[in-house]
């Protein structure tokens, strides 16, 4: 990996069952339950990129710090997703401008803030 690239990431999560499946049910991602270690679910986004885990020994971020943005095609149609799992929309789609896109906050099921963004389409 290039110097500087983001290795791993670590979700807060008040319910390690809960949290995995809301991620994996939304988005794709796969998750991974290693033996010896079911209290720390671990997961690949669905481009099989980025890998992380659910971590119970930190407090969910209800409020922007560090903001995860997570890549969708389309931000309308991910939001009856996000709540039918147990998400709650926080900021609706908002435009950044017709060459970049749009971009969307949410609170997933253990409160953490998270953000969608959808590129605009190629001209």
């Amino acid at each position: 990996m290039a110097h500087g690239a983001i290795e791993w990431l670590e979700i807060p999560a008040t319910d390690l069952t809960k949290a995995p499946q809301f991620y994996e049910t939304v988005f794709g991602w796969k998750i991974n339950r290693m033996p010896g270690m079911d209290q720390y679910p671990m997961f690949m986004d669905a481009a099989n990129q980025l890998g992380g885990g659910f971590t119970a020994s930190a407090k969910p971020m209800a409020e922007a710090g560090v903001l995860l943005y997570i890549t969708v095609d389309e931000i309308d149609t991910m939001v009856p997703r996000i709540t039918a799992a147990g998400g709650k929309m926080a900021k609706p789609k908002t435009a950044i401008s017709p060459e970049i896109g749009w971009w969307a906050n949410f609170h997933d099921p253990s409160g953490n803030l998270i953000g969608l963004y959808q590129k605009a389409a190629a001209r």
